[in-house]
């Protein structure tokens, strides 16, 4: 079991790595509970490749700072990667990476189940 883990604390420690596989599950929930992470997602898998193009396809109403934060933490999870297109000026893309592709298809299944199930969850 866990010596210690704190829901603020990125940090876990356990004896062994599969006692983790938890821990990851509640990170994957709590990234994708905020509401601009599928939002930014599917964007990137509809073809919005930069800031602009994302911020477009969103009609998130976020400054620039926080879009950043999202695919940063987009991309540390592995469901996005950045490439840098040197300049001047200086281009910034993002894209969909495979594991990104699979979290998307999981996040369109469950817009689908909540389309057609919320109703239930509210009444």
């Amino acid at each position: 079991m866990f010596d210690s883990f704190h829901s603020d604390s990125p940090v876990r420690v356990g004896t062994h790595p599969s006692e983790n596989a938890g821990d990851d599950f509640l990170d994957a929930l709590r990234l994708l509970s905020r509401g601009t992470t599928a939002a930014v997602l599917a964007a990137l898998a509809r073809g919005a490749d930069d800031l602009a193009a994302i911020r477009n396809a969103t009609g998130l109403r976020v400054d620039d700072a926080a879009l950043l934060s999202v695919l940063r933490q987009l991309t540390a999870c592995g469901a996005t990667a950045r490439t840098v297109r040197p300049g001047p000026p200086l281009h910034v893309e993002y894209h969909v990476t495979a594991a990104g592709n699979e979290l998307h298809e999981i996040l369109t299944t469950t817009q689908r189940w909540a389309d057609r199930w919320a109703h239930e969850l509210t009444s």
